[in-house]
């Protein structure tokens, strides 16, 4: 699987801890913002409860990075998402802060022992989670992070190149593709019913708070 859309699969991340499930797992959303195709999640669902958060991050929402239009649609997609989670029993909490900081105080809230999330390989996200695994790691919190944004996983589309480096054109690239094989196939929706043993809501000092969200209940933890 070292060409597949994650580190590990699911049922590979549950066998890595041999008879432990998690007693609280956060699902931390970030760009794929979807309860379909979304393997970090159906980990996250195999603790006795999950936690579904969005991190509103300071570093994003500058107005140097994020417009008027580009925050509505975010908030609007937020809405969606919140939806589809009470559907099936659970809901979103929007958090507010830098997620180094935001995300450990939200598993010592909760009790949390597992963070899920989908892998993300551009530099400000490679620093920003190599900080929150260090520092959910000294609370003993696992963190699981798995390939979905993209068909495969770039490291080892990279790694199958020339000399251990991406093809710079189109042709060269699609041969390489044709040579691995196809992508995995996504993976199954999480439950209809998400795990919600002793759950309870969000810190209020964490959560955010808008018009947009309220509204749905998304801005209330």
């Amino acid at each position: 699987r070292a060409l597949g859309r994650g580190p590990m699969s699911a049922a590979a991340a549950a066998a890595a801890v041999p008879g432990r499930r998690a007693k609280a797992a956060i699902h931390w959303f970030r760009k794929g913002l979807r309860l379909h195709d979304n393997p970090a999640l159906l980990r996250a669902c195999e603790a006795a409860a999950v936690y579904p958060v969005f991190v509103i991050d300071p570093w994003f929402v500058s107005e140097e990075r994020v417009g008027v239009n580009r925050m509505r649609f975010l908030l609007e997609t937020l809405e969606d998402l919140d939806a589809a989670l009470r559907a099936r029993s659970s809901k979103l909490s929007v958090l507010r802060g830098r997620p180094e900081e935001v995300l450990p105080r939200a598993a010592a809230h909760w009790g949390a022992d597992l963070l899920t999330f989908e892998a993300d390989f551009e530099p400000y996200a490679l620093q920003r989670d190599k900080a929150v695994r260090s520092l959910l790691a000294e609370r003993g919190v696992r963190v699981e992070s798995f390939v979905s944004h993209s068909l495969y996983d770039p490291r080892g589309v990279a790694a199958a190149g020339p000399g251990g480096k991406p093809p710079l054109s189109y042709g060269p690239f699609v041969k390489l593709l044709r040579g691995i094989g196809p992508p995995p196939r996504p993976a199954r929706d999480p439950p209809a019913a998400m795990p919600s043993e002793g759950w309870k809501p969000a810190p209020a000092a964490l959560t955010f708070t808008d018009n947009a969200t309220t509204a749905s209940g998304t801005g209330d933890g």
